[in-house]
């Protein structure tokens, strides 16, 4: 239906719009997922732009809110996220200072690219840093971030031997 053309149907409009604002609201440029895979899956590339790789155990989940006023979210935004709690046991890429590790991610509905974790399970875990929303100047630590466009992937002996492939080392066990 072209959007200059006028029909006849009374509930046309209310669709027009309904359509236009559940785009806008669920899948803005910014907030929107938007890896797209083309070609055969290059675990290599993957592995290279990866800040972090481990094996971990999920603990728990946290949902937090981000506000437009305290981010540089447009106004009266937010964004739910979820922080997972992880028990870190092997590393194959990066440093970890702690037992556990938090990964900030989408909530993986509408669009965010967020990775859903079951609680208890073991993953492989593909993280980036990445700098908090708020930027007004405040001094702030880097976070952990992981989505659906990273390679995460339950714990198999066959996805460990593949990494481990790639890597050409062993991780760095935990005493």
């Amino acid at each position: 239906m072209p959007w200059g053309r006028k029909v006849n149907n009374k509930n046309s409009g209310n669709m027009r719009l309904g359509l236009l604002v559940g785009f806008l609201l669920g899948c803005g440029n910014i907030y929107c997922c938007t890896c797209v895979q083309t070609g055969k899956f290059d675990l290599a590339n993957e592995i290279k732009g990866t800040d972090v790789i481990l094996i971990g155990k999920v603990i728990d989940s946290t949902l937090f809110t981000v506000n437009s006023d305290d981010s540089l979210l447009p106004q009266r935004m937010q964004v739910t996220l979820v922080k997972y709690r992880i028990a870190e046991l092997e590393t194959y890429k990066g440093r970890i200072s702690n037992d556990t590790i938090e990964v900030v991610t989408g909530l993986g509905t509408g669009g965010d690219c967020g990775y859903n974790f079951e609680i208890g399970a073991r993953y492989i875990v593909f993280a980036n840093y990445r700098v908090p929303y708020n930027t007004f100047g405040k001094k702030v630590r880097p976070f952990l971030s992981t989505d659906t466009c990273m390679h995460n992937e339950i714990e198999t002996p066959k996805a460990v031997t593949q990494l481990e492939k790639y890597l050409k080392k062993r991780p760095h066990k935990k005493k």
